[in-house]
This record gives structure tokens, C-alpha cells and sequence, in this order.
């Protein structure tokens, strides 16, 4: 038996309880749009690529991106250096608070749970290396629309039982400066338009555009 082999599916994270979304995602599948399929990827892409690099990962690693929290829990089975990046979701780690945009350790048997939104939505977890997942067209993405991506191909978020594991060793430790990496809005924000993969089947007239029509009966 191959040692290596052997300790790479000793480690892993079990999910004891799973939240509302919690989705595998990379940067997306690109170049299947003929093919009706949605380049989809980690929603807010900035604090994505920070996760990564806080463990020296690839950009574009596979990382979790959790949306709302809704008390996902993962029980590690080995030590790992995970990060965590973007919203506030009221994370505790053997019940202490865990800020966002740090690296931290996870011993066997600890808990990391995500409870209810404080500040923006999505969170994002990194792991070394990134996520074990199988990739179809290109890219690990969950895309529940055309049910491709995540651990079983479906596109479904992480449910009860699920396992996750990684492709790295330990990652060296890096930190964000005061200031630096992803910054949530701490009050009202403009949202962006962003155009679907169907705008060429429309005129191209917005819907801000769009006058509204008065009632004068």
C-alpha cells in the first residue's frame, strides 16, 4: 500500500449538519455557452481568490462558498489550515468566534460552524491545494440550474454525511495587513448589473430604461 495514498484518505472534513447552500466552487466553466451551460463560479470572486491565497493556493482552486451559514457544521478527522474569507456568518470554532480573512488551524476532532449572517451573505473557506472534486467541462463549479459540479456531479449543496478532502499539505502562513483583502459594505451599496448568458437573445434596451407607465383612469 502506498503510505502517501494512505494519509491522503485519512484526512478530510466530516458535515455533521448542513446549512441552507454551501456549493463547491472555482472560477467557472468557460466556453460551453453554445452549449446552454452557465459559466457560474464563487459569486463574490474577490474574496474567493483571497481565501486561496491566503493558504498560497492556485487563484482558482476549488474552495466552499457558503451562503447565510443557517449553522452548517464540519468536524475535522486531521489537522488542516483552512482560510476564510468574506462575509461575516457568525463563525465559531469549538464555540469561539472565528473573524473573517484569516488562516487558522483545525485539530482532529474540533467543530467549525457557521451560524446566521451579521455582515454580507457568502463566506468562502479555502483549503490547501483546494477541494477534491470531480470536473465536468473544465471546471469543479456547482451550477444547480444544469445540475453539474460538487462532490457527486449533481450540483446540489453539501448535505449530512458528505465528506471533504484536499489536494495539498500543509500551506505556509500568510496574513492580511489591516486594510488589505476583501472589505464588506457597512452600509447601503450600488449593485452592478451583470449580464446573463442570454443577453445576444434580447435587444440590449435595460430595464432601468424602461419607462413606467401612469394609470391616469
Amino acid at each position: 500500500m502506498n503510505p502517501a495514498a494512505n494519509n491522503d484518505a485519512s484526512k478530510g472534513l466530516v458535515v455533521k449538519q448542513a446549512g441552507p447552500l454551501a456549493l463547491i466552487q472555482d472560477a467557472g466553466r468557460f466556453g460551453v455557452g453554445h452549449l446552454g451551460v452557465t459559466q457560474g463560479g464563487a459569486a463574490d470572486w474577490i474574496s474567493f481568490r483571497w481565501a486561496n491565497w491566503l493558504l498560497g493556493n492556485a487563484p482558482n482552486s476549488a474552495a466552499l462558498e457558503i451562503v447565510m451559514g443557517g449553522g452548517l457544521s464540519l468536524e475535522a478527522e486531521s489537522e488542516v489550515r483552512l482560510a476564510l474569507t468574506g462575509a461575516d456568518l457568525d463563525a465559531q470554532l469549538d464555540g469561539k468566534p472565528l473573524a473573517p480573512n484569516v488562516s487558522f488551524k483545525l485539530l482532529p476532532g474540533q467543530r467549525l460552524v457557521f451560524r446566521q449572517p451579521r455582515q454580507g451573505l457568502r463566506t468562502y473557506l479555502a483549503f490547501p491545494g483546494g477541494l477534491n472534486a470531480p470536473e465536468v467541462l473544465g471546471s469543479r463549479a456547482c451550477t444547480a440550474r444544469e445540475q453539474l459540479g460538487g462532490l457527486h456531479e449533481d450540483g446540489k449543496p453539501l448535505k449530512a454525511g458528505d465528506r471533504l478532502t484536499w489536494k495539498g499539505a500543509a500551506p505556509a502562513v500568510r496574513r492580511l495587513a489591516e486594510g488589505q483583502g476583501p472589505q464588506m459594505p457597512v452600509s447601503g451599496c450600488r449593485l452592478p448589473i451583470v449580464l446573463g448568458s442570454q443577453i445576444a437573445a434580447f435587444s440590449g434596451r435595460s430595464l432601468p430604461s424602461l419607462q413606467p407607465t401612469v394609470d391616469s383612469g
